[in-house]
């Protein structure tokens, strides 16, 4: 018996789906530690940027000699990124390729008009939301909802440029649903710590890979240890 084309093009977004949501992404990890990985790890990810359904059709060799690595530094990458090993990687790779929403923003260039700037700099945004998307822990956000939820005081600790602010925006968007929140971005954090009670939250926006413009978050690491 034929099957309908419509019910063959559901059934089959179906699986597509399924198995997107079992793979990690694979380029979005990347794009995530780019900043953690080592020189001839950063190789392999351009290479993969850039030829991402060459890596997909090619053998691990392959795809190492085209990286201009060793086949170990592909092992080595793929249990970095969280996966069991290169061949897992590259189904997260092609699974990655199928998804309709899959898509590397355009870089600026110095020859770009405003239009074409500001469409690029709108579509970083939007892939930085769906990379962010891909990659929560859902578990972990039910919890961190049930927290807040019960909680009574809220305190977020940052250190310089980068996670200072944002814990103050951290501050501001939780009072504006009415959750009494503190934000702290200097020494003070411990002794603030010191004084929460059963019941408070305390959190820590925390650069994953800083670089010499934001200052070691000891002091929220001492504060959260406190607390």
């Amino acid at each position: 018996m034929a099957i309908p084309t419509e019910l063959a093009g559901t059934a089959l977004r179906a699986i597509v789906i399924g198995v997107i949501d079992r793979y990690a992404p694979c380029l979005t990890r990347l794009r995530g530690q780019y900043a953690a990985l080592t020189e001839a790890e950063r190789r392999v990810a351009d290479y993969l940027f850039a030829h991402a359904g060459e890596a997909v059709n090619g053998s691990i060799s392959e795809t190492a000699r085209a990286s201009g690595v060793g086949a170990s530094t592909l092992t080595r990458l793929s249990t970095k990124l969280g996966y069991a090993g290169y061949s897992e990687m590259k189904i997260a790779l092609a699974v990655e390729l199928l998804n309709p929403n899959y898509g590397s923003p355009a870089l600026v260039r110095e020859e770009d008009g405003t239009e074409a700037v500001i469409r690029k700099v709108l579509d970083f945004g939007v892939q930085s939301l769906k990379d962010t998307a891909a990659v929560l822990d859902h578990a972990a956000m039910d919890r961190a909802a049930e927290l807040l939820c019960g909680c009574h005081r809220v305190e977020c600790y940052g250190n310089g440029p980068l996670t200072g602010p944002l814990a103050e925006i951290a501050q501001h968007r939780l009072l504006v649903i009415g959750i009494p929140c503190a934000a702290f971005t200097r020494g003070e954090q411990p002794a603030s710590a010191s004084l929460l009670a059963p019941g408070d939250v305390a959190g820590c926006v925390r650069n994953q890979t800083p670089g010499w413009w934001e200052r070691p978050c000891s002091g929220s690491v001492a504060a959260l240890a406190v607390a």
